[in-house]
């Protein structure tokens, strides 16, 4: 996109499918490490699914209206690249993350907050592919305090390789892959 070599929904579309494969391999090695919890899978795919499929509709309907969807998809691309910069500077000031009672998989705040997160992040890697991991892992970490980071980050790709096969198919029924 920075170099002009693709267009940006083009670009999106590409990354997503080759995504979509790369994820399918970390998905099968974190499940037969016993790293991923099903249960914040489903929550989380519970709002990423329809997220990822509002944003592949949007562009539909966009591009159907004549806009330029890739003025559009830049600009919220650099704002996901800043808010992906802002959550990894804050992760790194943070202290050790503090404790909550009631064993690993306890959850600061409501349990549908992880799918609100999940629609959130899915709404916005269906338009520009940044988020699926970096986004969410800093969101679990925060609402599943006392949850290894293993767990964590084995759950998030499992759940990635959903919500980036939904936007990668999305993608693929709109024509935007470099083929």
């Amino acid at each position: 996109i920075l170099f002009h070599w693709a267009k940006p929904v083009v670009a999106v579309g590409t990354d997503l499918m080759w995504g979509t494969l790369t994820k399918s391999v970390g998905a099968v090695v974190h499940y037969r490490q016993g790293t991923v919890n099903l249960k914040l899978v489903m929550r989380l795919a519970i709002g990423s699914v329809p997220g990822a499929l509002l944003g592949i509709w949007l562009l539909h309907h966009l591009r159907e209206r004549g806009v330029n969807i890739d003025a559009i998809i830049t600009k919220i691309l650099g704002v996901a690249l800043i808010c992906v910069a802002l959550s990894l500077i804050l992760r790194m000031f943070r202290g050790p993350r503090p404790r909550i009672a009631g064993g690993e998989d306890a959850i600061r705040g409501p349990e549908w907050l992880v799918s609100v997160v999940g629609a959130f992040v899915g709404f916005i890697v269906s338009l520009t592919s940044v988020g699926s991991g970096s986004l969410i892992v800093a969101c679990l970490v925060l609402i599943y305090p006392n949850t290894p980071l293993r767990r964590i980050v084995g759950s998030d790709i499992f759940h990635a390789l959903i919500l980036v096969g939904v936007s990668a198919a999305g993608h693929f029924g709109l024509g935007d892959l470099n083929r």
